[in-house]
This record gives C-alpha cells, structure tokens and sequence, in this order.
C-alpha cells in the first residue's frame, strides 16, 4: 500500500496521500470501525488528521461509514 518512492508514508507524496485513502476505503470496505488504531493502520495520526484529510479529499463519506460500522466492537466485547 505504499508508493514505490518510500518505504512508509510520506507527508507531501501524492501517491502516499492516495493509497492513504485507499487504505481507509479498503478498512471500510471490510467494516472496520473508526478506531484510532484502524486509522494508523492506515498511515494516519491521529483520528482528527484521518478525517481532516478525509474531508479535505472530498471523502468524507469513508470516514461517516467507519462511524456507522460498529458490530466488530460488539463482536470483540461480547467474546
């Protein structure tokens, strides 16, 4: 998930900035929830930074679905 240029994410890349996003949508798409540990996976900070760019790219959408998936929580409390 990371570009050919860096071995990790780097601030001002593009295509780290990219796959960043792709990352977050992949997350969603196996219905992570909006943890502060699902977004470092995905190259982020903090929560705020992951839906501040989110928002900045015109995706927010990827951050209010994360929010929305809340049954891998219930599955880890409940085991």
């Amino acid at each position: 998930m990371n570009c050919d240029q860096h071995l990790g994410f780097h601030t001002r890349c593009a295509q780290c900035t990219a796959d960043r996003l792709e990352a977050l949508e992949w997350l969603a798409g196996l219905g992570e929830a909006w943890t502060c540990l699902t977004v470092r996976r995905a190259g982020y900070p903090s929560l705020y930074a992951a839906e501040r760019a989110l928002n900045r790219a015109g995706r927010g959408d990827i951050a209010t679905r994360m929010k929305r998936n809340t049954h891998s929580l219930e599955r880890g409390a409940l085991a």
